[in-house]
């Protein structure tokens, strides 16, 4: 994590916190320039509100990044040493589901796609957005409405995400796989053919 200054153009005393998430193999697992954490919602002058910041990591790529800043426009002081922030932040590719954010501007709905390729031999891939954080599920169930698999059941960022369905265990037949986001709920219906 870091203070940065790059969206300072209409006030140059303004900075924001990024970060960054390391892949396994050292490589960067964001884009080059960091993920922003926070931005500035007004001046805070580097002599009076210098941000700090730290990040608690877990082994499974889920961040939780603190740190203070001067939004509330009191000047750091020992009387006043700032407000305390926290954000979650999941590091993208979750390599152990198959689930990854695609990295752009935050969605403003709910969508699930359909799967492609469909019909499918033996994965597909199935595409969602999320407009905020939301408890997220996605299930595959058969034609008789019994619940064949649970792909994942977890909390996600907002944003465009895709998860690769590998199908190899199922036999060739009619599917449906069904997203549950918050109060989202959607289905769609998938073949498997050998």
């Amino acid at each position: 994590m870091w203070e940065d200054a790059r969206n300072s153009a209409g006030d140059p005393t303004n900075s924001d916190i990024y970060a960054q998430g390391l892949a396994s193999d050292g490589s960067l697992a964001w884009q080059v320039g960091g993920y922003p954490v926070t931005v500035a919602s007004g001046s805070q002058n580097f002599s009076t509100c210098f941000k700090r910041g730290i990040a608690l990591v877990d082994t499974n790529g889920i961040a939780i990044a603190a740190w203070d800043d001067g939004r509330d426009g009191v000047p750091h002081s020992e009387a006043d040493p700032g407000q305390i922030y926290a954000q979650r932040i999941v590091f993208p590719p979750k390599l152990l589901t198959g689930i990854g954010a695609v990295l752009g501007s935050t969605p403003g709905s709910f969508r699930l796609d359909q799967n492609y390729p469909n019909p499918f031999n033996p994965t597909t891939t199935i595409g969602y957005r999320l407009p905020a954080w939301e408890q997220v599920s996605l299930e595959v169930f058969n034609v008789l409405g019994q619940r064949a698999a649970i792909l994942f059941d977890e909390d996600q960022s907002p944003g465009e995400h895709k998860v690769v369905f590998d199908g190899t265990r199922f036999a060739s037949g009619v599917y449906f796989y069904r997203l549950r986001a918050g109060n989202y709920v959607q289905t769609r219906k998938f073949v498997r053919l050998k």
